[in-house]
């Protein structure tokens, strides 16, 4: 049965209606809120971000293809020059690192098998660092031909805090790529990338990271009124918003091949973002909804989709 939702006179601000579902919520379902996850694959990360990404392809330096050079540098940023090549060779934002000092490598297309220029340290692990904690990030990690590894990704917060570690295989190298991907809302402040079985580290193409193009946020006493604000919203597009009771996935209208991550989501309603990109959506939940109910938003006009957050 529907509830009916009282109306709040604030400006800018649209209602919303949940329903009381009752036997929808599986015994076993337990809901996690969106603000650290793991983000499985490119497609969910370009969603995620939107216009802000920025994309390091390792395309900048003049390697020839079967090659390899190792450069004169242990730390590769922006500002890098290094054997009579830079600055340039990746964007602002981020900070390549071999922590002990030891220089890192920069392949060619096809060394070893691999099926384009990417980078590693010849040490076991390599270091990124950010400078303004992007809440997403994303990498395609690689290995040598006839080379296989088990590695890892550990994920930091502005304060040294471990948010995540993503494991990962690859069992023949060349052409194959596993994707590793994370979002913390708070800020990443530095991602830790680790190969257990070679000394040197896994070897990385096609880094992305960048801020959430939505973010939403819940606020408010349930059951009572809640509040669903967006932020990073398109001016003056409609955001929609919509529920569910567990993870999954369900098409936005209206922009194919873009999904909320929410099984047979439900429409909440929708708001208009203001100058500013940000949209409020307000009405009452009720006590079926507390700490079972899943919600997430989507700009309609540049089809990307927010964080996930829970009632």
């Amino acid at each position: 049965m529907d509830r009916k939702v009282k109306p709040q006179m604030q400006k800018q601000s649209s209602t919303f209606t949940l329903l009381a579902v009752g036997t929808l919520f599986a015994a076993g379902y337990c809901h996690a809120p969106a603000a650290a996850q793991q983000i499985t694959d490119r497609a969910t990360l370009n969603s995620l971000l939107g216009p802000n990404i920025t994309l390091d392809d390792f395309e900048a330096f003049d390697v020839g293809d079967g090659a390899a050079f190792i450069i004169d540098a242990s730390t590769l940023d922006s500002t890098t020059v290094t054997n009579g090549q830079g600055p340039g060779l990746v964007n602002p934002g981020a900070t390549y690192v071999s922590i002990n000092g030891r220089r890192i490598q920069w392949n060619g297309n096809a060394y070893y098998g691999l099926p384009t220029k990417t980078i590693l340290t010849n040490e076991f692990q390599l270091d990124i660092y950010y400078d303004d904690l992007p809440q997403a990030m994303g990498v395609d990690v690689h290995a040598f031909e006839g080379y296989p590894y088990r590695g890892a990704a550990d994920i930091y917060d502005a304060a040294g805090a471990l948010v995540g570690t993503v494991d990962f295989s690859l069992t023949s190298g060349g052409p194959e790529t596993e994707f590793v991907g994370w979002q913390h809302d708070e800020g990443i402040a530095h991602v830790v990338i680790r190969n257990t079985d070679w000394t040197w580290s896994p070897i990385i193409n096609d880094h992305a990271y960048g801020m959430s193009g939505l973010s939403l946020v819940v606020t408010g006493d349930c059951p009572g009124i809640m509040t669903l604000t967006v932020s990073g919203a398109t001016p003056g597009a409609w955001v929609g918003f919509g529920y569910g009771s567990s993870q999954g996935q369900t098409t936005v209208p209206g922009c194919p091949g873009v999904f909320v991550d929410i099984q047979n989501a439900k429409k909440a309603g929708k708001a208009r973002a203001d100058a500013n990109g940000e949209a409020v959506l307000q009405g009452r939940a009720p006590s079926s909804a507390c700490g079972r109910i899943i919600v997430q938003a989507a700009d309609l006009d540049a089809c990307s989709t927010s964080n996930v957050a829970g009632i």
